[in-house]
């Protein structure tokens, strides 16, 4: 490296060099420095560690809230809905336990045991009703949960009475005392095969739907 000369191409010695004396303080001045010419090193800056850590701590609380606002608001929603569940089970189970009853009920006072050829007569009726609305013997039996041969066992009974009534077919067949309604079913069968102007009569308030359209089934 050429040294740096005088006037008149002499060598400049050391003590007249003024460049060689700066060299090292520049060198120190090109280095990094903290605050107050001090070198910023990890060990020796503690403020960037404290800052660092405020800032990890706060993105944590962050995250611990927001994960603690979700599972709140999912429990708070399956709490909703197991009690929406519990509802509608308690007012379909509330539903479903007053329906058995009313047709229970409904059952109950239909097939109930006839004593007299009047409730023979009333449960006919009833049975017709519900016959008109289904027009259907099978549908009407399975809504009044009652067997088909309940009602044909006494159903000439109702046919003679409702048909006769108001009639001029004779005097109609009386139920003696302690006689049995299957008794008297026969009574009344052997009636209405003698007496041909009530089995005309019979067979209109069929056509009509004013009566059963069933076979007799009488007990032997």
């Amino acid at each position: 490296m050429a040294q740096p000369r005088g006037h008149k191409g002499k060598k400049i010695s050391p003590e007249e060099n003024p460049l060689e004396e700066i060299q090292p303080v520049i060198e120190v001045m090109a280095q990094p420095r903290g605050r107050r010419g001090k070198k910023n090193s990890p060990e020796e800056n503690p403020m960037e560690e404290i800052q660092s850590d405020i800032e990890g701590s706060r993105k944590r609380s962050r995250g611990d809230s927001s994960v603690s606002s979700d599972s709140d608001s999912f429990s708070k929603k399956r709490k909703e809905k197991k009690r929406q569940r519990k509802s509608s089970s308690s007012s379909g189970s509330s539903s479903d336990d007053r329906r058995p009853k009313k047709k229970l009920k409904k059952r109950a006072s239909f097939v109930k045991r006839v004593q007299s050829p009047e409730d023979v007569t009333h449960r006919y009726k009833k049975f017709l009703k519900v016959f008109k609305k289904t027009r259907s013997m099978s549908r009407t039996c399975e809504e009044l949960d009652v067997d088909r041969n309940t009602i044909a066992g006494t159903a000439v009974i109702a046919d003679v009475l409702i048909a006769g009534e108001g009639g001029d077919f004779g005097e109609l067949p009386m139920i003696r005392e302690k006689q049995s309604l299957a008794s008297y079913a026969k009574i009344c069968k052997a009636f209405l095969d003698d007496n041909l102007p009530l089995q005309q009569q019979v067979e209109k308030m069929r056509n009509n739907t004013e009566l059963l359209r069933i076979a007799y089934k009488l007990q032997k």
